[in-house]
């Protein structure tokens, strides 16, 4: 079947949307060696999807700290939390705020994390970022990391849309993958991996960088391009849409955001940051 024009568009955040230079900083600060970082953030991923795959689920937060410790194991507790606690202070991409507006002035913009909704929605909060996005998504709603498929068709349930019809947006190849294999729509971003796996499932669009993903996501052939969709489908024909903001489950607040240029006082999804972790 041919890709179709998506009704709503979601965002991987971490390495996606936001760069892990912090987070490598504060590795090199305490090891020498920024380099770590690659090794650590690959074997949270292995030991994540081992966990998944075996039935269970450990936060962010918790895998980090246990993954890192298992890499450095004569620091400090107080060392190890230092590093992990730049997580709440990632730095945005220099192409995530040009994709993000670009999306959000065509269809709903959500984004989708394996890490928690609060420090997402924070991230979002700083970089300026949280006006352009109508939800904060976390696999924390679900008990399951990415790429399970229950994370993206819980995102796709939220938005009250079938998964064909949302499209996620990400660095990583094995994203988009169980994003395809769940039965979303994929745009696959080559800035980080430069090329994509051939064990993996061809995306439905690919680019150098974010912008250039969103386009050719909302250039396909598709239905009515009118904004509204799913639950925040309105039949508004200017191609915008507003309405009373919504609590979501899980707390967050959802507003039915028009496009920056037609409404830049829309309400966006915010959640209020927990104390760093």
């Amino acid at each position: 079947m041919a890709p179709a024009r998506p009704a709503a568009l979601a965002f991987d955040v971490v390495e996606t949307l936001f760069s892990l230079a912090p987070v490598r900083r504060r590795l090199a600060e305490l090891t020498g060696d920024g380099s770590l970082l690659d090794l650590w953030f690959a074997r949270m991923l292995r030991d994540a999807f081992a966990i998944g795959c075996a039935g269970g689920y450990v936060t962010f937060s918790r895998l980090a700290r246990a993954t890192l410790g298992q890499l450095l194991p004569d620091a400090t507790g107080v060392a190890l939390d230092h590093v992990v606690e730049g997580f709440s202070l990632l730095e945005p991409h220099p192409d995530a705020a040009a994709a993000l507006e670009a999306a959000a002035a065509e269809v709903p913009v959500v984004t989708l994390t394996n890490g928690s909704a609060d420090n997402t929605g924070e991230l979002l909060r700083r970089a300026g970022l949280d006006r352009h996005v109508n939800e904060v998504i976390s696999v924390e709603e679900v008990q399951a990391w990415k790429p399970l498929p229950q994370t993206y068709r819980h995102a796709a349930a939220r938005l009250d849309l079938e998964p064909a019809r949302l499209a996620l947006v990400a660095v990583h190849g094995w994203d988009v993958h169980g994003a395809k294999s769940a039965g979303c729509s994929t745009g696959w971003c080559a800035r980080l991996e430069g090329r994509l796996s051939t064990t993996f499932t061809v995306p439905d669009v690919s680019g150098h960088d974010l912008l250039t993903v969103v386009e050719r996501l909302l250039a396909l052939p598709g239905p009515s391009r009118s904004r509204g969709a799913g639950r925040d489908a309105r039949g508004d024909r200017s191609g915008s849409y507003t309405g009373v903001p919504e609590t979501a489950p899980g707390g967050i607040v959802v507003g039915s955001v028009a496009g920056p240029a037609s409404n830049p006082k829309a309400p966006a999804a915010r959640r209020r940051a927990p104390p760093a972790q």
